[in-house]
């Protein structure tokens, strides 16, 4: 990288599985990913111009299962406790929905102006997050 003076950052380095879980490079650059508490699921997220889109990755398959497109600036995804839900904040929508990780069926959205961290009470306790 020195000698093609580049400066990486952590998504360069990244780059090699991104491609190995097939996420398509028109939908760089991931910002955050979350699991699903039991495992079977990756939610990923995305920056501009494509902060929109939720990609919804089978942990077995790698494979892609859901997109969905809550609105623009999604800022922050969490599951309750028992992965029953999904709560996604969407801040220029003004914004949150709450998915069915099984479905991906919309069970409610809620109005809150500019919606930016979603930190359910299961996590309040923990140090560090």
């Amino acid at each position: 990288l020195e000698k093609k003076n580049l400066n990486a950052n952590v998504d360069f380095y990244s780059a090699t599985v991104y491609y190995s879980l097939d996420i398509p490079t028109d939908l760089f650059t991931p910002i955050f990913a979350i699991a699903r508490p039991d495992g079977r699921q990756i939610w990923v997220n995305f920056a501009l111009p494509n902060n929109d889109v939720i990609q919804v990755i089978d942990t077995e398959t790698l494979e892609i299962v859901a997109v969905l497109d809550p609105g623009k600036a999604i800022l922050h995804m969490e599951f309750t406790p028992r992965a029953e839900q999904v709560w996604v904040s969407v801040r220029d929508a003004d914004k949150v929905v709450v998915y069915d990780p099984d479905t991906f069926e919309v069970l409610a959205s809620h109005t809150i102006d500019k919606p930016s961290g979603i930190f359910l009470s299961a996590r309040a306790h923990r140090i560090g997050l």
